[in-house]
Parts: C-alpha cells; structure tokens; sequence
C-alpha cells in the first residue's frame, strides 16, 4: 500500500502495527502466547510473530490475517526476502523457503542453545552463536558447518556481517567487540 509502517510487541501476547510517519494504529495483532521475537518481510508485505511456545506466526501485515505457522522460538527473514530462519528449543535452526514454507535445510548449534543468529546480506551464510560464547557459519545451500568464529567464556549479545559478507563482528558480554574473517575463521 506504501504505508510506511512499525509493529510493535504492546504486551507479552499483542502486537500493533502503527504508520511510521503519524504513529497511527492501523492493526493489532493478538497471539495469545509469550513474544519472543517481530520482524517484517523485506517487502514489507509480512509480519513474522515469534513465540516462547516454539511456533511462529506469519500474518498479512495490510490485513493482519494469520497466513501460516512454523517452527521456532525466533525468527527472522534473509536478506533477499527468499528464506526464513527460525531457532527452537532444541539447539536447531531450520530454514524455510517462503514460496513453499517447506524446511529446506537445518542445522545444530553444538554447543548450548543459540543466543542469536543473522543472515548474511547476500543470503548465503547465517552466523549464529550459543550461550558460552562459541559462534559459528553456516552455509545456508548446504547447511553445513564453515567456520567456527569464537571459544570463549562470554556470550555474545550482538554481531553481524559486513555489507559484502567478507567479515562478521561480535559483540559480547565483557565488552570486547571482535573482527573475524567470514571465510577464513581468522580473528583480524
């Protein structure tokens, strides 16, 4: 519609989609469960819901309409609006196509559950790290194991990948911030 517009979680268990530019609400969303996470499609046209009870809810964002429910604690869409990635319980991230909502990969965190995770801005990499601190690459074709970025003690509250997907810096607990090489694993 070319509605600028904002979601916000109001309660554990609502979300309101508001117009960016007069704050207006134009929607409210219930989910009836804990939010853990809200993100918009990069379209704008979606609005994923996540929720502590595993499940997360896609909805027309125009029409707030329940579109489909899939796995996972958390979750985000890739880069180019193709791919979702969702966590759960279970350590496991899967990968959903958006035209099918079919699982196209998955992959374990192998150490403790994953504290975050991003895609990388060309939606061929998601970098995810668990609660001790370790972070590792995934390839999202393969959902193989590329690299493993960090063994340290602290976990990491935030990161991301460079605007070319070359590197990936961590934020982390004790307050250090570190660079890696996205292919080679290599702390600069």
């Amino acid at each position: 519609t070319g509605v600028q517009t904002c979601a916000l979680p109001i309660s554990d268990s609502i979300v309101k989609i508001f117009s960016s530019l007069t704050l207006e609400e134009l929607i409210t969303v219930p989910i009836f469960s804990t939010i853990s996470s809200v993100t918009f499609s990069p379209n704008g046209r979606f609005l994923l819901v996540s929720t502590t009870d595993n499940i997360s809810y896609l909805f027309d964002a125009n029409s707030g309409n329940n579109i489909k429910k899939i796995e996972g604690t958390r979750a985000m869409y890739s880069p180019d609006g193709n791919l979702i990635l969702t966590s759960n319980m279970d350590s496991i991230g899967l990968i959903y196509d958006v035209a099918t909502f079919g699982i196209v990969k998955s992959f374990k965190c192998r150490k403790l559950h994953f504290s975050d995770f991003v895609f990388s801005p060309d939606s061929k990499s998601v970098l995810c790290s668990s609660w001790d601190g370790s972070a590792f690459i995934f390839d999202v074709s393969s959902g193989k194991e590329l690299n493993v970025l960090t063994d340290i003690e602290t976990a990491n509250f935030s990161m991301a990948f460079s605007s070319d997907s070359r590197f990936v810096i961590l934020g982390n607990y004790d307050g250090n911030a570190r660079v890696f090489d996205a292919i080679t694993g290599i702390e600069q």
